[in-house]
């Protein structure tokens, strides 16, 4: 009888030793992955509450800064830049962004963080880094789905519409049409 109860503990005892075992990373990436899944996945709770935006970047940032040679790293990087970028921070954006476009060469995601960091600089009023920006994606990409419309956008950016209206206007105004 004593046997059936001390193998559940020894087998409880094990569990636990190795989970308090876990390395200071793979906390830091578990603590990561536990906020991310306690919120939106499109971002939506980071718009609405700019404190858990900030908590998430924190983290983001923390993981990047204490473990820069991580397979992790580009993409927490990344992923800061992008929520920056939702909740208008594009100063930060622009930093995150461009740490992995001068870090990281081999990132997977690397067309989606230039598009982010030129992005940014368009929204953050920098035409002439959101052009060069631009520029070095379609160079990078020239096959990119996205290719031919950045070069527009570049063409509304040399015309001096800089924020998302003027461009608009600037297209619109091109087929005729006036907004309301």
């Amino acid at each position: 009888m004593n046997r059936y109860i001390i193998i559940p503990i020894a087998a409880l005892l094990l569990l636990a030793a190795c989970q308090n075992s876990q390395s200071p990373r793979d906390k830091s990436a578990a603590m990561i992955a536990d906020f991310e899944a306690s919120h939106d996945p499109l971002g939506i709770d980071y718009a609405r509450n700019p404190a858990s935006a900030d908590t998430i970047i924190d983290y983001y940032t923390g993981f990047a800064n204490t473990y820069p040679d991580d397979s992790l790293a580009p993409a927490c990087l990344h992923k800061a830049a992008n929520v920056a970028c939702l909740i208008g921070s594009f100063d930060k954006a622009i930093v995150y962004a461009q740490k992995v476009v001068d870090g990281y060469s081999g990132y997977e995601a690397m067309d989606d963080c230039l598009l982010t960091l030129a992005k940014s600089y368009e929204m953050a009023g920098y035409p002439d880094d959101a052009k060069a920006a631009y520029q070095f994606f379609i160079d990078s990409y020239p096959d990119h789905p996205l290719t031919d419309d950045l070069k527009r956008t570049i063409q509304l950016l040399d015309q001096g519409a800089v924020t998302p209206e003027e461009q608009l206007a600037a297209i619109l105004a091109e087929k005729g049409q006036n907004i309301q």
